[in-house]
């Protein structure tokens, strides 16, 4: 599809429009919240927080206090991981018959799909840890486990529909 290495490197232009505006602007929040919560919070966490839930959602595993950066770490991960593939979408992997015509559309696609992810997985990770800092507070709250599969059926359904999407061009 492409004629040589350097032009692959070059990212595509990205005419976004104002719903994905909106969806990076989204993320950006959640991990800006990710990251605020636990340096709030912090010196009033105990040593010990929960670390680990069991499927009803209680806690089943406590860990150091420092685990409270974990999740904002993988949220800063993925986060950069995902802006970088929505800057190279010709990264990803894709159907492999398409016409040249319908590059263009694969590639906005892709790229709505990964923002949508990224809103989602941001926020799922603030969700888990806001609810980690309730829990090691005392505060009365618990691991809602219908929100936390609704939330993961949400991400599934947004890739399956996605994917089906890009089936159908």
């Amino acid at each position: 599809m492409f004629e040589s290495n350097k032009e692959q490197l070059k990212p595509h232009p990205n005419k976004t429009k104002t719903f994905d505006r909106i969806l990076d602007l989204l993320a950006a929040v959640g991990l800006i919240a990710l990251l605020a919560y636990p340096i709030g919070f912090y010196p009033q966490l105990p040593d010990q927080i929960p670390v680990h839930f069991n499927f009803r959602g209680a806690v089943d595993a406590l860990g150091p206090k420092s685990f409270i950066w974990f999740i904002p770490a993988i949220g800063g991960l993925l986060f950069l991981l995902l802006n970088l593939l929505n800057r190279y979408p010709e990264k990803i992997n894709y159907p492999p018959k398409w016409r040249k015509s319908e590059t263009e559309s694969q590639y906005n696609l892709a790229r709505r799909m990964l923002r949508i992810l990224k809103v989602l997985i941001i926020h799922i990770l603030l969700y888990l840890n806001l609810h980690i800092i309730q829990l090691a507070l005392d505060q009365p709250n618990s691991l809602h486990v219908y929100t936390v599969s609704i939330l993961l059926c949400l991400l599934g359904c947004t890739l399956f529909y996605f994917l089906e999407r890009n089936r159908k061009q």
